[in-house]
C-alpha cells in the first residue's frame, strides 16, 4: 500500500515511526507464507509465499517498498530484506532484469578493453627498430681499434676475446689484419688464423620513445584522415567514443528514472569519474604530460570498477568481489593505527638519518614511502647498516638498529599480523555480509531497470502476473526446477517459520482448554 500524499509505503512508515516496527512488519511478512497442504513428505507439498501485499495496484508502484528498504540504514532494513518474502520477492524481480544487466555489464566490460587497446595503441614502444645492424665490407686501411673491454664483459665474451686479442692490444681490421699491441707487433698469434673477421655498423636509437604515437601528439580522430592515416587508432577511437556515448546515456537516463537517489549512491559517482577520465583522456591527446596523468589515473579505476559489477552477478564471481569490498572497507577503519604507526618511524629514520649519504630519507615524502615498504617486510637492512656506518655517531647507529628492531616487531610482526588476524577472524561475518549486499545490488539495480522502464511505458514490461509462488522444500524430490530455483538458504527459513507457527498454534490450543 502507497500513500498518495507521500508516496511513501506502509512498510516505511512502520519501520521510522512506530516503536518496535519491524517485529510488526516481520510479523505480517510470516503471515504471507502458508503451505499446500500438512503432509510434509508428500510429493506435490510446497511453501507458498504471497508477494500481493508487497505490490501497489499501480504497476508504477509496484517497486515503491523495495525502494523504501534500500533508503533506509543498514541496521533498520537488513531485519527486514533478510525475511524470505522480500528475499523471494527481490530474486524474482531481479531475474527478470539480469538480461539487462548483463548486456550492461558487457557493454561495460567493451568499453574497458577499448579503452586499454586505446592507451595500449598510444603508449606502444616500437622496440624491434630501435636498434639497426648494417654490414659493411672491411677497408683497405683504418686506424687500428682499441677494444672496449666492460661490453666485453657485460656480454658474457671475456672468453672468446681473451682468445682472440690480449688485455692491452689493438684490432686491425683491414684486409691485411694483424693483432698488435700498443707497443708494437705481435708474432705468433695462430688464432688469427682460426677466425673470420667481419664488420658491421650498428645504430641505436637515441630516444626509442619518439616513435610512439603519443609523442606524436595526434589530434582526436585524426589517424582517420588520409594524411595521418592509421587504420587500428581510428577503429578503436571511434569504437571507444561510441561506447562513451551509450553508457553516458545510459547514465542519464538512469538518473532521470532515479533523481535524487541517483546522486546518494557511491557507485554512480564513481562510474561518472571513470566516464569524466576516459573523455578527458580523448581530448588531451595534443598534451602528453596531462594524459599520462589522467589515463593511468582512469584506466586503473576503470578496471576496478570491474569488481563492484562482479558483485551484481553471483555466477561471475560476486561474493568473492563483495567480500573484497567489505574487506578493503574494514581495512580502511583500521588504517588509522597504521597511519600513525609509519608516521612516528617516518619522523624518527628521516631525523637519525640526517647528515648520512642516502638518497631513502632525504626527505620526509620518501621517508613515509620508505617506511610504508619496510612495514610490509622490505627492510634492506644492508643498505640501513652501510648507511649507519657512514655516521660520525656511534650513538646515532645504535639508535638506527633500535628503531629498526622497534619497526619490526612493532610493525611487521604486531600490526601486519593483527590486520590479517582481522580478515581471518571475520570469514564467517564477511559471509553473512556478501549475501546481505549481493541481495541489496540486485534490489539496487531491479529497482533502477523499473524506474527506467517507467519513463517509456511503450517498453515491454516482463511483471509477473502470479504474485504467489511455490517453493519445494524436500531434501530429494522431483518437483521440477520452478519450485526449486530457490537457495537453500531461503528454504530453510520457510521451513523454520512454518515450525514456528505450528508451535505457537499449539501453545495457544493448551492454554485455550486450560
Amino acid at each position: 500500500m502507497v500513500d498518495p500524499a507521500n508516496g511513501r509505503s506502509l512498510l516505511h512508515k512502520l519501520l521510522t515511526t512506530i516503536t518496535n516496527g519491524d517485529k510488526i512488519v516481520v510479523e505480517k511478512l510470516d503471515s504471507c507464507i502458508t503451505t499446500n497442504g500438512d503432509d510434509v513428505d508428500d510429493a506435490d507439498f510446497a511453501v507458498l509465499v504471497d508477494h500481493r501485499n508487497l505490490v501497489d495496484e499501480d504497476p508504477a508502484k509496484s517497486m515503491v517498498l523495495v525502494t523504501d528498504l534500500l533508503q533506509l540504514p543498514k541496521k533498520i532494513s537488513t531485519k527486514v530484506l533478510s525475511h524470505p518474502v522480500i528475499t523471494t520477492f527481490i530474486e524474482k524481480r531481479w531475474s527478470q532484469t539480469r538480461c539487462s544487466f548483463l548486456f550492461s555489464f558487457l557493454l561495460y566490460l567493451a568499453f574497458v578493453l577499448l579503452f586499454s587497446s586505446f592507451l595500449w595503441l598510444m603508449y606502444q614502444r616500437y622496440e624491434e627498430n630501435d636498434q639497426i645492424r648494417i654490414p659493411v665490407k672491411l677497408p683497405n686501411s683504418c686506424d687500428r681499434l682499441q677494444p672496449v673491454e666492460s661490453i666485453a664483459k657485460e656480454d658474457g665474451r671475456n672468453n672468446v676475446y681473451s682468445r682472440m686479442i690480449g688485455s692491452d692490444e689493438t684490432i686491425d681490421i683491414t684486409n691485411t689484419r694483424k693483432a698488435t699491441s700498443r707497443g708494437g707487433n705481435i708474432n705468433g698469434k695462430k688464432d688469427d688464423d682460426e677466425f673470420e673477421l667481419q664488420l658491421e655498423v650498428v645504430k641505436i636509437r637515441k630516444n626509442p620513445q619518439n616513435l610512439s604515437r603519443v609523442k606524436k601528439e595526434f589530434d582526436l580522430f585524426s589517424g582517420c584522415s588520409a594524411e595521418k592515416r592509421d587504420i587500428d587508432l581510428c577503429t578503436v577511437e571511434i569504437l571507444l567514443m561510441m561506447s562513451i556515448v551509450v553508457l553516458a546515456i545510459l547514465e542519464f537516463w538512469q538518473s532521470l528514472a532515479l533523481g535524487r537517489r541517483y546522486f546518494r549512491e557511491l557507485e554512480n559517482w564513481f562510474e561518472l569519474l571513470i566516464l569524466s577520465l576516459a573523455i578527458s583522456t580523448l581530448s588531451l591527446k595534443t598534451q602528453p604530460d596531462s594524459l599520462q596523468i589522467v589515463s593511468a589515473v582512469g584506466i586503473c579505476l576503470a578496471w576496478i570498477e570491474l569488481i563492484f559489477l562482479f558483485g551484481r552477478y553471483p555466477f561471475l564471481g560476486g561474493s568473492f568481489s563483495i567480500m573484497y569490498y567489505s574487506i578493503t572497507k574494514r581495512i580502511i577503519k583500521t588504517a588509522l593505527g597504521f597511519f600513525i604507526l609509519v608516521c612516528a618511524f617516518t619522523f624518527a629514520f628521516y631525523i637519525i638519518h640526517f647528515g648520512n649519504e642516502t638518497e631513502s630519507f632525504d626527505n620526509v615524502g620518501r621517508s613515509f614511502l620508505k617506511i610504508f615498504v619496510m612495514v610490509l617486510g622490505e627492510f634492506e637492512f644492508d643498505d640501513l647498516w652501510s648507511n649507519s656506518e657512514s655516521s660520525n655517531s656511534m650513538v646515532s647507529r645504535v639508535v638506527t638498529m633500535v628503531l629498526l628492531i622497534g619497526l619490526i616487531i612493532l610493525g611487521s610482526i604486531v600490526m601486519v599480523n593483527l590486520i590479517v588476524a582481522i580478515i581471518i577472524s571475520d570469514i564467517d561475518y564477511l559471509n553473512k555480509i556478501s549475501k546481505e549486499q549481493s541481495l541489496i545490488n540486485q534490489a539496487h539495480y531491479a529497482v533502477q531497470i523499473h524506474a527506467r522502464r517507467a519513463l517509456f511505458k511503450c517498453l515491454p514490461r516482463k511483471d509477473c502476473d502470479d504474485q504467489t509462488i511455490s517453493v519445494c522444500v524436500h531434501s530429494v524430490c522431483q518437483c521440477g526446477k520452478e519450485r526449486s530455483t530457490w537457495s537453500m538458504e531461503v528454504r530453510n527459513k520457510l521451513v523454520d517459520i512454518i515450525k514456528k507457527r505450528e508451535i505457537m498454534g499449539k501453545k495457544k490450543i493448551v492454554f485455550g482448554r486450560m
